[in-house]
């Protein structure tokens, strides 16, 4: 397991034009995630990883990453800016894909992607996206149950895999709740990967 880290607020770096000020954060902390998934196929040999069943898990605003990385095309959070504009990006192992193979997330938006719909024209969301397991709180009140329904419905239109666990009164980052049919988050997840990765746990 790998945890990762990316920039917030107030540490974005340089912005390619028409983001402005509303999600100028999301930009960076994409691209640095997808950064990451490319450093470690980059290092797939050091840790003996298998770079086929790769998930990405994120929460909040990590679920928004996470997203991202199972949804946007490779250029995307890439190519917006060039070596000239940004230096850092040639130390990202580029001739790595960032893809994953399955997705989890943790009360959740889309925004990372509909942003970048919106100033690059082209769906993004496909039928080969990564499947994505959605778990959201019915009353959370920073990103509504609203949200996680869209996301399902994205990815439903498509025929991509999506599970969606609701946890019935549950607000915002309800990390030890239980899911309604009594089973830790922990246990949901890992049956998720193992049906879509096809794993065998044996």
């Amino acid at each position: 397991m790998f945890s990762i880290n990316y920039r917030l607020s107030g540490e974005h770096g340089t912005i390619p034009a028409g983001w402005g000020k509303t999600l100028s954060s999301v930009y960076p902390a994409t691209r640095d995630a997808k950064a990451a998934e490319r450093w470690m196929r980059d290092r797939a040999h050091i840790y003996s990883l298998d770079t086929e069943r790769i998930t990405a898990l994120g929460s909040s605003a990590g679920a928004l990453v996470t997203l991202a990385l199972g949804t946007v095309d490779e250029g995307d959070y890439r190519d917006e800016l060039s070596l000239e504009d940004d230096w850092t990006l040639a130390t990202t192992n580029l001739e790595q894909s960032s893809r994953v193979a399955t997705v989890i997330d943790q009360w959740g938006t889309l925004s990372a992607v509909t942003r970048l719909e919106e100033l690059s024209p082209g769906d993004r969301i496909d039928s080969g996206d990564a499947p994505v397991l959605i778990i959201h709180g019915t009353e959370d009140g920073l990103v509504l149950f609203s949200r996680g329904l869209e996301v399902q419905a994205a990815f439903t239109a498509v025929g991509v895999p999506v599970e969606l666990q609701p946890i019935d009164g549950a607000g915002h980052s309800p990390f030890s709740a239980r899911l309604n049919d009594g089973r830790p988050q922990t246990e949901a997840m890992l049956e998720f990967m193992v049906e879509h990765q096809q794993l065998d746990l044996r």
